[in-house]
């Protein structure tokens, strides 16, 4: 498998399951927040890596990030990434 394409569903997997984190605890209403290294480190990619996708993901309008706050926003397109 090519690498980006691996990169792309560990990353939508990782923010699949910090939404399902939240849900599970009643907080799917507030923002997501995270930090970058955090979220490198959940979904098993260097910070650089998960900079990158996070910055195609955005172009694509799968996610929406503010202030450390992510917010999807094609939930259906990042499942099937992931």
């Amino acid at each position: 498998m090519d690498t980006l394409k691996k990169q792309r569903q560990q990353l939508a997997k990782a923010i699949i399951e910090l939404h399902e984190l939240y849900i599970s605890t009643g907080e799917e209403k507030k923002p997501m927040t995270i930090s970058l290294p955090d979220l490198a480190g959940m979904a098993g990619l260097d910070r650089d890596v998960t900079e990158n996708i996070l910055i195609l993901f955005i172009g694509e309008k799968l996610i929406h990030v503010e202030n450390s706050a992510i917010l999807i926003v094609d939930k259906k397109a990042l499942k099937k990434i992931a």
